[in-house]
């Protein structure tokens, strides 16, 4: 009795300590074979026949915009994004295990779908995906990231900055199609927006209109992949453009309109007006910081500058011309301005009625074909040595790049960022099989890390490694053809010539090469011409700027270096400015600027305004000039066109303003000897002369008395003083003749310089004008 209640108690102990071990993670995770490394699980996509389709689902939040940089044409935000998918092995019955109903598991030891933002340029440094994933009783599992992202975006600007942003982000995955991965969302747009307004902390000068979420089912037979877009829809807050730049231009029109209350009389208005013109200026400058150059769409906020612009110049001159009227009619007025031989066993627990073992080895499955090709477990033979069955045989790399956007071009730095595609082709002899025998499988996707990649690099590349975003898997067909593809926010060196500054076509080379293999190992090769790659460029461009694409060249190249020759792959990628801003902003101003000083020439020069009205301009000239050096590189060796046509004008400016003081002077000296002046000498006899006839001479009151005689002259001296009077009449009228002759002829110099200086002056800018048109016309178009 006392054996069979002992034996009773051990086995209630042994129930116990049983069922104390089901409550753990332990019984489950090895029931579902994840408490050792299991490559199945990481390598192939988690369905137990190949033709189903693995759903993702996808959900995002905005919780903040960074920032919108309308020069470069992109948009940074703060995302979060939660990816849903089936794993077909991985299920269980919470029942069996104390009602576990979620489990956490490492992202390393499982398939996570490889889907890609297709506009994000930003680096992959900038992204912070959670170490692990949940995975539910029904094998769903939740993989959580978020990012601070930088997407390409075709801003608008037609409105700014009344504006509203219409902005994709695309969802795809990289390298599977619609028949192996399909996308779509958990929640409706209209609930993701609600939840993104409730979060969003950072905005600016943005606001969320709305999300708007489009998917396109790709097919197998189109070769189309899923792609789910989330259309996100943000207004700018006006404000603080409508107050430090709408405003204020449209109060310097008012003054410019108040201006004509001011007198003619008075030395004010023209200085007045050139000032408003040249605060006006300084606008469209600042202006220029803001909006990109393109001749395609104006922006509104540019038309208004510039009419404001045009409209007080109009008024400058009219001002001028008044003045001149006023001039000629006598008055005084004033006026301003990638199997080995080694076979490799694996063992599925068949005791394992669930989880992994659950697929039971199906023909249809990813098993078998990976067993066959020996990439069940790692394979360091694959991803070591080249994949080719004798080591003479080349491989040959065919590699297609596609442009995507133009981000950046530092004209001082000499570099040009843009965001390409890199599409990159090989074969491995080593991993082929036959497609009939494995139920039509045609394509299989392996861990980049498991197999061997060519090591190919772009030459001119000087951008940080954390902007290269390369696939996290490859494609390999049953042929043994294998393909990579990455995406990079790529700065590349390139030798801008600005000679034609901004009517310029730039021509940048991109060079791929292997860096440690010679020719008779890699042999590369494109796969389409550089027409084709020219035209799905310009069809799937998101971000161009100021830029445009002209069209890529392709050129294969054996690149000889010390130690042997390398193949290269060279293209020549040409792109061509949209001017039209600089034009507006730059080139038009300076031009108006000589026009003016043309113009000043009208003014009177017994006004006081002339010079000062000229070395405004000057000084307006002398600005445009500091901002063209923070454009341009310092060259000596070719100096590009833009700064000779500033250098011109300031020097006809600055020799007008010469010009201005030297007829000045003139003008001076003749004023001075317009003045009376008299002589110490004549000073004194005048002095003399009148002291003495005020005096009576001496013994005339005793001639008086002794002559009985009369006298025939007055007594009183009154001849005399009429005979002073005719002589110093007639020598004042002599002098002041002598003074009009000398003073005419400083004028009548003045006037001749002025004159002749003017006709040089109209005749030099008219062919400097028509010479700096013709060139940029003939070279541009």
């Amino acid at each position: 009795m006392s054996a069979l209640r002992t034996l009773a108690f051990l086995a209630l102990v042994g129930v116990s300590s049983s069922q104390t071990s089901d409550c753990s993670y332990v019984g489950l995770l090895t029931h579902l074979n994840l408490t050792t490394t299991n490559d199945l699980l990481a390598t192939m996509r988690p369905v137990k026949s190949w033709t189903t389709p693995t759903l993702v689902q996808l959900d995002m939040l905005l919780y903040g915009i960074l920032e919108v940089d309308e020069k470069t044409q992109t948009v940074t935000t703060h995302i979060w994004v939660e990816m849903r998918w089936t794993n077909e092995f991985l299920t269980w019955n919470p029942e069996d295990f104390c009602e576990v109903n979620v489990l956490t598991v490492p992202q390393s030891k499982l398939w996570l779908p490889d889907v890609q933002i297709l506009e994000d340029v930003s680096d992959t440094s900038s992204i912070h995906r959670s170490s692990v994933v949940n995975l539910y009783p029904n094998g769903t599992l939740s993989a959580p990231a978020r990012q601070r992202m930088t997407s390409t975006c075709w801003l608008n600007l037609l409105m700014f900055p009344f504006d509203t942003q219409e902005c994709n982000i695309t969802f795809s995955s990289i390298n599977s199609d619609g028949s192996a991965i399909q996308l779509g969302s958990v929640n409706t747009d209209k609930t993701l927006t609600l939840i993104s307004e409730k979060l969003m902390i950072t905005k600016g000068e943005w606001e969320l209109t709305k999300m708007e979420i489009i998917v396109f089912n790709g097919t197998k037979t189109t070769g189309r992949r899923h792609e789910l877009t989330y259309k996100v829809i943000i207004a700018r807050k006006p404000m603080l453009y409508v107050i430090n730049l709408i405003i204020p231009l449209l109060y310097f029109l008012v003054l410019d309109f108040a201006s004509f209350f001011i007198s003619e009389d008075r030395g004010e208005k023209l200085s007045f007006k050139v000032t408003i013109l040249l605060s006006i200026s300084v606008m469209l400058l600042i202006l220029k910081d803001i909006l990109p150059s393109t001749e395609k769409k104006l922006p509104w906020i540019a038309s208004y500058c510039v009419a404001i612009f045009t409209i007080v110049g109009l008024s400058v001159l009219e001002a001028m011309l008044v003045g001149y009227l006023y001039d000629l009619d006598g008055c005084c007025c004033k006026t301003a301005q990638s199997p080995a031989d080694a076979q490799v066993d694996i063992q599925l627990e068949d005791n394992n009625p669930k989880g992994v073992s659950s697929c039971q080895t199906s023909d249809c499955s990813y098993v078998g074909l990976l067993t066959h090709l020996n990439l069940t477990t790692t394979n360091d033979l694959l991803a070591t040595m080249r994949p080719v069955k004798s080591w003479t045989t080349p491989t040959l790399v065919q590699l297609d790049m596609l442009l995507y956007g133009i981000l950046e071009v530092d004209e001082k730095c000499q570099t040009v960022t843009s965001h390409i595609w890199i599409e990159m082709g090989w074969t491995n002899e080593l991993l082929t099989w036959n497609s009939t025998e494995f139920c039509g499988i045609n394509m299989l996707t392996i861990p980049r890390t498991r197999l061997w990649i060519p090591d190919i690099e772009i030459l001119e590349d000087a951008s940080d490694t954390g902007s290269i975003q390369k696939s996290s898997v490859v494609i390999l067909y049953p042929n043994g053809s294998m393909v990579a593809t990455t995406r990079e926010r790529l700065t590349s060196t390139c030798r801008l010539d600005l000679f034609l500054f901004p009517f310029d076509t730039q021509e940048c080379d991109i060079s791929f090469s292997s860096m440690s293999s010679e020719a008779t190992a890699i042999e590369l090769r494109s796969l389409n011409s550089g027409r084709t790659l020219t035209q799905i460029s310009e069809l799937f461009m998101v971000t161009k700027g100021e830029w445009d694409l002209k069209h890529m060249k392709i050129m294969s190249l054996n690149l000889t270096k010390a130690n042997g020759h390398r193949s290269k792959l060279l293209y020549k990628v040409s792109i061509t400015r949209k001017p039209m801003l600089y034009v507006i902003n730059f080139i038009i101003p300076l031009l108006f600027f000589l026009v003016l000083d043309l113009a000043s020439f009208f003014i009177s020069k017994e006004r006081g305004e002339k010079l000062s009205f000229k070395v405004t301009i000057l000084l307006s000239i002398s600005v445009m000039l500091l901002i063209l050096k923070d454009i341009l590189p310092s060259t000596e060796a070719n100096v590009p066109m833009i700064a000779k046509y500033c250098l011109c004008i300031f020097c006809l400016v600055g020799l007008s303003v010469l010009e201005a003081m030297l007829v000045g002077y003139l003008y001076d000296l003749d004023g001075c000897c317009c003045k009376t002046a008299q002589s110490p000498a004549d000073t004194q006899e005048d002095i003399h002369l009148e002291v003495d006839n005020q005096k009576e001479p001496a013994g005339v009151d005793e001639m008086a008395e002794k002559s009985s005689l009369p006298l025939d002259g007055p007594v009183d001296g009154g001849l005399l003083k009429l005979i002073l009077q005719e002589v110093k009449a007639a020598r004042q009228e002599v002098e002041e003749h002598k003074d009009q002759r000398k003073a005419g002829r400083y004028r009548r110099a003045a006037l001749i310089v002025d004159r002749v200086f003017f006709f040089f002056y109209f005749v030099v800018v008219g062919l400097f004008v028509s010479y700096m048109n013709t060139l940029w016309v003939t070279y541009y178009f």
